[in-house]
């Protein structure tokens, strides 16, 4: 079933049985609970939904503590210049 050592294999093969699983799941809801296909469907959609914001807050969380990170590197940059700087006044002044 599983490929020796290709994780690729099985990922895809969990992939798939995934999706089969979900599909029965929503057939045995349809069957067992008489709902419409169109009620399955509108299930199916505000779940996708949801795992696509969720899917989307994580890339912005990422985004965002790469923008911080940017931003303290360029604080500490911008202290030790300015340190720079104040020290060759100083020592420019005590001449």
């Amino acid at each position: 079933m599983l490929d020796g050592g290709n994780d690729n294999t099985s990922t895809e093969v969990d992939e798939n049985e995934f999706m089969n699983s979900l599909a029965l799941f929503y057939l045995q809801m349809q069957a067992k609970m008489l709902l419409p296909a169109s009620v399955i469907q509108k299930l199916i959609e505000e779940f996708q939904e949801v795992h696509s914001s969720m899917f989307y807050e994580e890339v912005m969380m990422t985004h965002f503590k790469e923008a911080e990170d940017a931003l303290l590197l360029l604080a500490d940059v911008s202290y030790h210049y300015w340190s720079s700087i104040t020290l060759i006044v100083k020592s420019s002044f005590l001449l």
